[in-house]
């Protein structure tokens, strides 16, 4: 079982990267929430956020994609493609961006001139000023987001965590600027201010992390990536398990963020500006609490991808470990929103109508109801990423949207729309998504065994190779297995006519004289620890 300073350790960084952009978030719609515009501003950096997120966030697989395929090269000292890698998920990064800023330019007038035409149009001009930015910035947001990846694929995790805290104070500090009593800015200028400088620092947050990847060496090496200046190209088949892994998280995320988006139309087409700031705050505690639950997901996930299939015992033991904090905390957090109920909405807005919209409409019980399951869902989802169900858990978004969460937003806003009506829709997703993941997670992935003996490593091995072991434990199943054998000892591929030579006489195939293609054609070789772990778990990932 890993160590309890393990444990806390991982939880903790986790917790402090994914939470710092939502309590940033948080604190800039407080600082909006007492400006001069009051409600209106809350409602305007609202609109913004949810229209540019839904685009931009959808891709946030490629940080955690490439995180996988850099640490699975580097564990096998295989630099050149780690590299490959890297520069491969940076370029997707700014395509899937810049396709991203061509979508939100071309919906532009649809979204401010129709989806939103029941608030002011001082409302949507407002929004529109920090959406113009927001949407200009998409490629450089995407590939921010692809380096913090590949830092965490060196090793990194606490410059990646760094370079977010970084993010999230400098835009924070933008927003107090903005808001603050000393200009007395109006409410258009003082968007156009916190646009304008939200370009500013994702432009110095890029050419920071730039820097920090090309200087800063993964963990244990002497020399940083050569990301920038890498010659060599991914092989088809690694660009394609990277592309095929990350469009099963595209659909859910897509998914996941049109979920929050609808609900947001609605707002906007159902509230005034004071019900559309209280909506927004919701929004604000919910992405909070399981934010700040997702670094039980990231321990999840880097120590479940390491015990699964190898010891299912101690991957079970994580897992209701994990899950008792994760519940203990929503239930933490329930209670802290009991407790400031009253308090709490004054810290965001100073708007009394917003207040008491928070207040009457019932959807703090809502709010309330949801932490304990929210918590649970994100730590099954790190167990999910560390049995690589990719596609299950698109499935899963599919059928909970379509299903689930339409249904249940036109079942609970009859006749009218309310704010209780419209987060009951997502805490009905959220308990889908609980049922669907406890299914698979109890009834699947712990009833899943353990290699074979045939596969198992023995003790000498371990003994001799235990470095390289580990790298493979920690490899995902699906990894391309063709580094195994380019990295056998130079003696072998001296010998190798002899080797065949001998394979003809023998009719036997032994390891040095076997080629990628051949395993795959389906030849039976004599197995060296190495090759048997390698080629159980790509067996693995076709059942």
């Amino acid at each position: 079982m890993p160590r309890a300073s393990a444990i806390a350790a991982l939880t903790a960084l986790g917790a402090a990267q994914n939470a710092l952009v939502p309590l940033a978030s948080a604190a800039q719609f407080a600082l909006c929430g007492h400006a001069g515009a009051g409600a209106s501003a809350i409602a305007a950096y609202g609109l913004a956020l949810a229209s540019t997120n839904v685009a931009t966030s959808a891709f946030n697989f490629v940080s955690d994609g490439v995180v996988a395929k850099v640490g699975a090269y580097l564990a096998r000292k295989d630099v050149a493609r780690a590299a490959a890698a890297a520069r491969l998920a940076v370029a997707c990064a700014l395509g899937a961006g810049a396709a991203s800023c061509a979508i939100l330019f071309a919906l532009r007038d649809a979204l401010f001139d129709k989806t939103f035409a029941k608030q002011t149009k001082d409302t949507t001009a407002m929004a529109l000023e920090v959406f113009v930015c927001r949407a200009a910035c998409a490629p450089l947001v995407c590939a921010i987001a692809a380096l913090r990846g590949v830092l965490g694929g060196c090793g990194r995790v606490g410059a990646a965590t760094m370079l977010s805290a970084l993010g999230a104070a400098l835009e924070t500090a933008v927003v107090a600027s903005a808001t603050s009593a000393r200009l007395n800015l109006d409410g258009m200028a003082m968007m156009r201010w916190i646009g304008v400088g939200y370009v500013i620092v994702v432009i110095v947050q890029f050419l920071v992390s730039a820097c920090v990847v090309a200087t800063l060496p993964p963990r244990g090496a002497s020399e940083p990536l050569d990301v920038w200046r890498a010659r060599m190209l991914l092989p088809r088949k690694d660009a394609f398990d990277f592309m095929s892994d990350g469009a099963s998280m595209v659909v859910r995320s897509t998914l996941l963020q049109a979920s929050f988006f609808i609900a947001v139309v609605i707002a906007s087409r159902s509230f005034d500006a004071s019900g559309l700031a209280a909506h927004h705050i919701i929004c604000q505690l919910w992405l909070i609490a399981s934010y700040v639950v997702d670094g039980l997901a990231t321990c999840a996930n880097v120590l479940g991808a390491r015990l699964y299939r190898t010891d299912m015992r101690e991957f079970k033991s994580l897992l209701y470990i994990l899950l008792a904090l994760g519940v203990s905390a929503g239930v933490m957090f329930s209670a802290i929103l009991v407790w400031g109920k009253t308090f709490i909405p004054t810290v965001f807005t100073a708007d009394a109508a917003a207040r008491e919209a928070l207040a009457t409409s019932g959807v703090w019980t809502i709010l309330v109801a949801a932490q304990p399951i929210n918590a649970a869902v994100f730590v099954y989802d790190g167990f999910i990423y560390a049995s690589h169900s990719f596609s299950y858990v698109r499935q899963v978004m599919i059928a909970g949207v379509g299903l689930v969460f339409l249904p249940t937003l036109y079942l609970a806003n009859r006749p009218t729309a309310t704010l209780r009506g419209i987060w009951t829709a997502k805490l009905a997703l959220n308990a889908w998504r609980l049922v669907c993941l406890v299914a698979r997670v109890h009834f699947w992935v712990l009833e899943t065994p353990e290699y074979d003996d045939d596969d198992d490593v023995s003790s000498e091995f371990e003994s001799e190779s235990s470095q390289s072991l580990d790298a493979f434990a920690a490899t995902p199943r699906d990894a391309y297995y063709e580094p195994l054998l380019d990295a056998a000892s130079d003696d072998e591929d001296e010998d190798e006519d002899e080797d065949e030579k001998e394979t003809r006489e023998s009719n036997v195939q032994y390891e040095s004289s076997l080629k990628p293609s051949k395993i795959k054609s389906g030849y039976s070789p004599i197995r060296t620890p190495e090759i048997s772990l390698a080629m159980s778990r790509a067996s693995s990932t076709r059942r």
